[in-house]
């Protein structure tokens, strides 16, 4: 039997969403209480974007690939982008760049 869910993750998250995230939890090495930690920190929004996590705006556990240290968390579409971009802050940054000259 799983073990109860508490505090913000409880509140935050609908029962589904929080299951779907006790597997992921595992391969980074993280508790329901090291998640709880993080989403306090972000306000339960994502990292990048600031909207909230829903069930459709589900939590996506960012890492280093190559350390698979947990960097935070996002949303799907978030974690999505920075993947396309190769997560390189140089490239991101010329991007937001590229963005802010090109806005009407």
């Amino acid at each position: 039997m799983r073990p109860p869910v508490r505090g913000q993750l409880a509140l935050a998250l609908p029962a589904a969403v929080i299951a779907n995230l006790r597997a992921r939890c595992q391969l980074f090495g993280l508790s329901l209480d090291d998640l709880e930690r993080i989403l306090r920190k972000q306000d339960i929004c994502c990292a990048v974007c600031r909207k909230r996590f829903t069930r459709r705006r589900q939590v996506q556990i960012d890492h280093d690939p190559a350390t698979h240290t947990v960097r935070g968390l996002l949303c799907v579409a978030c974690r999505a982008g920075l993947k396309l971009l190769g997560a390189d802050p140089v490239v991101v940054r010329s991007a937001a760049t590229y963005l802010e000259d090109h806005y009407p």
